[in-house]
């Protein structure tokens, strides 16, 4: 039984948003540390476009506008 758990690396992603907004931030949350990561990313249209460098089992991206 192995209990090390999987991590994704170098997530593309693209985020619509609500119509006339534009992000302004977009941050990666993990349950291994107590703050937050920011990451880089642009708008293309109405959508955040954005990489996960790295995704844990326990862990989240918010998309603020």
């Amino acid at each position: 039984y192995n209990r090390q758990v999987p991590s994704i690396e170098n997530i593309a992603v693209k985020c619509a948003l609500p119509q006339g907004q534009s992000a302004s931030a977009v941050r990666r949350y993990s349950a291994d540390s107590e703050t937050y990561q920011t990451l880089d990313f642009r708008m293309q249209g109405f959508q955040a476009v954005f990489t996960v460098p790295k995704l844990d089992a326990y862990c989240m991206v918010a998309v603020s506008w």
